[in-house]
This record gives C-alpha cells, sequence and structure tokens, in this order.
C-alpha cells in the first residue's frame, strides 16, 4: 500500500465516527421492491439512493470533499477508476465464457447435472441468481462492457426461449455442465480447492486473471445452503460488495480488502458466511 493509501485510510478511519454522511455519486442504485415468501420477487431502481447521488454529485461540484463511510471503497490503488460495477446476470454457453470486453466475471459452478434429490435445489438456487442481479440486457445502454461485473450461468442454448423468458426449469435442466467443471478447475490452479457438493459463485477481477496462479480467485461455497432465505442472503453478498466496494473489482483482488469485506458482512449475518468464502490466501497482494 502506498503512502497516499495509508494517509487516506487514516483519514477515513477518523471520518467513519463521525458524522459525516457517505458520498459515493456513481452507486448503482438496485434494490428488492418486492418481497414474497422470504425472496425478492422484483428488482428495481433505489430511488432515495438515487437522490443520495444527485446530492453528492452537486455537493462535489460545490468543492466540499465527502467521503464514503465504508472505508474498504476508499482504499484505492494508484490509477484505479474508482466508478462502480454494474452487476449484472447472464446465460452464456461455456464457449463463450468469458465475455469478451467486460471488466470482471463470475459463474455459476454446478458440480454435477441436477439428479431427482438436488433438482429443486438448484432451482432455490436459480430464484436467488434471478432475485439479486438484474438482466444485462437490462442495464443502461450508457453502461459499456467496461463498467460492467457479468455472472455467468452456462447454458447449452442460451438463445432458447427458456432462457430468454428467465425459466428456472429449462436453464438447470439445460445447465452447460463445462462451464461450471472448467472453473472449478481453474479455481483450483489458482489455490482454491472446493470440496462441497457446490454450486460455487467464482470470480475473477479482472477477467483476465483466470487461471493464473499468481492472481487470487474468489469463490463461494453454497454446499452448506439449503433454504431460499440463506440462499438469498449470499446473493446478496455477491451483489452489495459489487455495487458497493469498486475497488475490490476494479483493481483486481487484494487479500486485505477481501478479509474486510468479508468481516463485515459476518458481522451482520453471522460467521457462518466465513466458511464459505474460499480465496487464494498465498497469492501476492
Amino acid at each position: 500500500m502506498t503512502i497516499r493509501n495509508l494517509i487516506i485510510a487514516a483519514l477515513l478511519l477518523l471520518l467513519h465516527s463521525s458524522a459525516w454522511a457517505a458520498c459515493d455519486p456513481n452507486r448503482y442504485c438496485m434494490t428488492c421492491l418486492r418481497v414474497e415468501d422470504g425472496k425478492c420477487a422484483e428488482m428495481g431502481h433505489d430511488l432515495f439512493c438515487e437522490e443520495e447521488n444527485q446530492s453528492c454529485a452537486v455537493t462535489l461540484r460545490n468543492g466540499t470533499r465527502m467521503f464514503p463511510t465504508n472505508v474498504m471503497a476508499t482504499i484505492v490503488p494508484d490509477g484505479v477508476p474508482t466508478t462502480n460495477l454494474a452487476p449484472a446476470r447472464i446465460y452464456l454457453r461455456a464457449t463463450e465464457i468469458p465475455p469478451p470486453g467486460v471488466a470482471a466475471y463470475g459463474v455459476v459452478a454446478f458440480r454435477a447435472m441436477p439428479t431427482v434429490g438436488t433438482r429443486e435445489r438448484l432451482l432455490r438456487v436459480c430464484e436467488a441468481y434471478k432475485a439479486f442481479l438484474p438482466k444485462q440486457r437490462s442495464l443502461p445502454p450508457r453502461i459499456s462492457l467496461s463498467d460492467q461485473m457479468l455472472t455467468v450461468w452456462p447454458v447449452d442454448d442460451p438463445d432458447d426461449k427458456g432462457a430468454k423468458n428467465d425459466d428456472c426449469s429449462f436453464v438447470v435442466d439445460h445447465y452447460d455442465l463445462f462451464g461450471g467443471l472448467s472453473a472449478i478447475q481453474d479455481a483450483r490452479i489458482q489455490g482454491v480447492t472446493l470440496l462441497g457438493q457446490g454450486p460455487f459463485l467464482i470470480g475473477w477481477s479482472p477477467s483476465k486473471t483466470r487461471g493464473l496462479p499468481d492472481k487470487i480467485v474468489l469463490a463461494i461455497d453454497l454446499s452448506s445452503y439449503n433454504e431460499q432465505s440463506s440462499l438469498n442472503e449470499m446473493f446478496m453478498f455477491w451483489q452489495q460488495k459489487i455495487v458497493q466496494v469498486p475497488t475490490l473489482w476494479r483493481g483486481g483482488f487484494s487479500l486485505e480488502p477481501i478479509r474486510l469485506v468479508i468481516k463485515e458482512f459476518a458481522d451482520r449475518y453471522g460467521q457462518d458466511i466465513i466458511d464459505s468464502i474460499k480465496y487464494t490466501k498465498t497469492a501476492q497482494k
């Protein structure tokens, strides 16, 4: 960490306990608008968040610098953009992963095709995936690929109406297994061994770091999560850390920010999450 970042971190720790408000005019304002049966039934724009963004932009234009209360999001490597990446989801064939030009991406990685005993659980995983990540095609045109973090669900025919209609039965039954197995294998090459039944959320930032042994891969093991509510929490973690911590994804993963993000979320949702998150602890910071 540079002297500049150490100074910034010290200032932010001081401001964190003060009454200063968070100010980030580029936050991507999506939230759950409607909950049914313990799961998000409709995603949409958070109008309060968008109003805060407008006020923040005015504040910055007037020359008053307001620092975010989230210290993690402000320790910025030199030269790394601080604008947020837009989280989104997309169905792709295994041969189309990674999508070219995207800033960062993740894969919902199955270890096996659904069986009679696992299919219902995988359908719940799909519902959480849909609930917390907007469709890529719903993003505003102004958001370029270089500003997107895509979470890919591999399917054998993304052009089928089942995939286009977000039919969980279709995308579970037509999962492109090579897309999941190859993601798990590449995570292992990078030092993360995933032993559970899965599925796993595996992410790379930037996208070109996949499979490189000296780079960090981040993975969430969903093996122990069966209920819709717990799966929702894990996808909410995935979504929120994309939205709220742009520097974690913008400049490539580094160990200390990942540890701080995990601790922050565990303090709110419990310590079990720590055992579910895997990353390359021996990689370079």
